[in-house]
C-alpha cells in the first residue's frame, strides 16, 4: 500500500468526516472543528478537503448539498488504527 503523508489539520479535518454518521457539508466540518476550538474559515477547509481529495483520503459524493465522507480505503479500519498509520507515515517522511 502506498503509504501518504497528511498533515495534523488535514487529520483533524479527517477526524470530524469520520466521527460523523452521516455526509456533511463544509459549513458542518466548519462548525465542528469551532467547537474544538478551531477558528477555520470556510476555505480553509475547503482547501484541506482538495488536498485530501488529491491524496484519496476521501471522497466527495452528490448530494443536495455538497457532503463529504471518508474513502472506501479507510472504511472498516477504526480511527485509532487510521490515525496510527497516517502518523507513522508522516514520521517515516520527515
Amino acid at each position: 500500500m502506498n503509504k501518504k503523508s497528511i498533515s495534523e489539520s488535514e487529520l483533524k479535518v479527517m477526524e470530524k468526516i469520520w466521527e460523523s454518521e452521516r455526509m456533511l457539508t463544509i459549513a458542518e466540518i466548519v462548525a465542528a472543528l469551532r467547537e474544538d476550538r478551531e477558528e477555520w474559515t470556510y476555505n480553509t477547509v475547503a482547501m484541506l478537503l482538495t488536498r485530501l481529495a488529491e491524496k484519496n483520503m476521501y471522497r466527495q459524493q452528490k448530494a443536495p448539498k455538497a457532503g463529504f465522507s471518508i474513502s472506501r480505503l479507510l472504511a472498516g479500519q477504526s480511527l485509532t488504527g487510521v490515525k496510527q498509520k497516517i502518523l507513522s507515515a508522516n514520521s517515516a517522511a520527515h
